[in-house]
């Protein structure tokens, strides 16, 4: 899947709203093709995280506000 930015002066910024209201059509476009190639993804009680607590959104965001923050401020 591929996104086309709203914003060509942000870059390494995080999504924009427009973006991230196209996530859950994102996630149903995935599962309906892994449908079409006979994959069917179980649920799963567990919650756990997929990657490193660094990447999450959160943490990138607020890595990235305080860092304008210092830049602003020097």
């Amino acid at each position: 899947m591929g996104l086309q930015p709203v914003q060509l002066d942000d870059y390494g910024g995080s999504l924009t709203d427009i973006a991230r209201a196209q996530l859950p059509a994102a996630e149903q476009a995935a599962l309906t093709q892994l449908a079409a190639w006979g994959i069917v993804p179980q649920t799963n009680d567990e919650t756990r995280c997929l990657n490193y607590e660094c990447l999450s959104m959160e943490n990138y965001e607020g890595v990235r506000i305080r860092q304008y923050r210092v830049t602003l401020e020097r």
